[in-house]
């Protein structure tokens, strides 16, 4: 059973299969392609499956730096709190003995 496709998905991937077949040297039509022997309907379909999971891996590398990015300023921003409020504290303090 094939999943619906929106239709920017299909206008996608039927540019891409017509990019790999140019780049492959594979004349591709359009609309009739029997004449195509089973060979470079392979090499373009593979060619397109090893494209689109090195894509997907350099999203999920990317996915995943931004997330350890996000922990990072998370930690350095809950470290600095505690240094805000003991300044204020502080600050306080001394106007406090400075008004008495």
């Amino acid at each position: 059973m094939a999943r619906k496709q929106s239709p920017q998905v299909a206008e996608a991937l039927r540019r891409f299969k017509f990019e790999v077949a140019a780049e492959l040297g594979i004349p591709l039509n359009d609309y009739d392609n029997g004449d195509l022997p089973s060979r470079d309907c392979g090499r373009i379909g593979g060619t397109m499956v090893k494209r689109l999971v090195e894509l997907g891996q350099q999203v999920l590398v990317a996915n995943y730096e931004a997330v350890e990015r996000r922990k990072q300023i998370k930690l350095v921003h809950s470290q600095k709190r505690p240094k805000v409020r003991a300044a204020a504290r502080a600050a306080e303090a001394t106007v406090r003995e400075i008004a008495r």
